[in-house]
């Protein structure tokens, strides 16, 4: 069915097998490209979901929301378990990083 309100981010996967999407309906939702099926609807943000972005090896998501959390989910399909959540500020995004490496952050930052 899809998002209820508008898609804020989008992300493949870097085996180019899904795409991840996130929304101001507070969810992640994770697709198949081949066929455009959502295979996964991610739910525990309080706030519009602002960033999503997978892991080096696709096995991870993460997503930044407005709720000042960042989130990181298993990307599997079937799966969407919760892996963490932490509180997402300057100090504790190098804190937390088991979700984004970090030059990653600073490329973000740039």
């Amino acid at each position: 069915m899809g998002h209820a309100n508008w898609v804020l981010s989008v992300a493949f996967s870097p085996d180019g097998q899904l795409v991840a999407s996130g929304s101001s309906d507070r969810t992640v939702r994770l697709w198949e490209v081949n066929s455009g099926l959502e295979i996964q609807r991610l739910e525990g943000h309080e706030g519009f979901v602002l960033n999503v972005a997978f892991s080096p090896d696709g096995q991870h998501l993460a997503s930044g929301s407005a709720d000042r959390t960042l989130r990181t989910w298993r990307a599997k399909k079937d799966s969407g378990r919760e892996i963490k959540t932490a509180p997402l500020s300057p100090k504790s995004l190098v804190k937390e990083r088991g979700a984004l490496d970090r030059d990653d952050v600073r490329r973000e930052s740039q």
